[in-house]
């Protein structure tokens, strides 16, 4: 946490009007911001750390952006203009909540306060920066190819950034040559955010493979592939024997099934 502390007559400083109201913006550098973690399409609060027994003069907070600050949302005695519409002040005036984020909230902010009464009319600066990052949604395929002994799992991850690549967890001894990557895809989605998949192909032949997926620090539920390709099988098998028992009946012939159905899992 950098909290500093300055005094305007040591430190440079621009002057801006907002309704006429004065805001002494002091510059430093070489501080470690407060950072702040949030996902597309959720909340974050940011914490000025001030002396709860003192009463502010005014509290605010500015985002940086192509160099320049920009005011956000902040309190003072009298009316401040222009608060960005997803934020708010809480009532102590010491937090400001941002609502429904998106990437570009993403970046360094700065938090500016002054004590009433203060003798020294000494000005405080607390640095923040935002890491806004997407929400993944893992969705896993699990797809039984031709036999029992063969088996594709498509993992999909949604709302993540780009550039990013998928990575198959496969725990255990499974020999790396049971298992090959298919196919890696990518697609764009809403908010700069983009979609991505990975198919890998594992051969069930040793028995049971539980894998799961990863993105970043994202990973999926672990699922048990070949476990469920072979109750896929046998509960189409059965019901392939039931089909077969009744087509004969009725007109003496047998039934061919193409067992390359899908079952979803997660």
């Amino acid at each position: 946490m950098a909290l500093l502390r300055t005094s305007l007559g040591n430190t440079f400083y621009e002057k801006k009007m907002l309704n006429n109201f004065l805001f002494c913006l002091c510059h430093f550098s070489g501080n470690s911001p407060i950072v702040y973690d949030g996902l597309v399409g959720g909340n974050v609060t940011f914490y000025c750390p001030v002396a709860q027994e003192s009463q502010l003069e005014f509290l605010y907070f500015q985002k940086v952006v192509d160099g320049k600050s920009v005011f956000l949302n902040g309190y003072h005695s009298k009316p401040l203009i222009n608060q960005l519409p997803n934020t708010e002040m809480d009532q102590n005036h010491t937090m400001m909540h941002i609502y429904r984020l998106n990437l570009s909230d993403s970046g360094e902010y700065q938090c500016y306060y002054r004590y009433k009464n203060a003798a020294s009319g000494d000005l405080y600066e607390v640095q923040i920066y935002l890491n806004v990052t997407g929400r993944q949604v893992f969705n896993i395929d699990v797809c039984l190819i031709g036999v029992p002994s063969d088996c594709n799992v498509t993992c999909h991850s949604h709302n993540g950034l780009s550039g990013k690549r998928m990575e198959w967890n496969v725990p255990g001894n499974v020999n790396r040559e049971m298992w090959r990557v298919l196919l890696n895809d990518e697609s764009p989605s809403r908010d700069e955010l983009v979609s991505i998949s990975s198919t890998a192909n594992f051969n069930c032949s040793v028995g049971e493979v539980k894998v799961s997926c990863s993105v970043d620090t994202f990973t999926s539920e672990i699922v048990s592939a070949c476990n469920a390709a072979l109750q896929f099988f046998l509960a189409l098998s059965k019901k392939y024997r039931l089909q077969t028992q009744t087509s004969k009946k009725q007109t003496g012939n047998t039934s061919r099934v193409n067992l390359h159905s899908c079952t979803l899992n997660g």
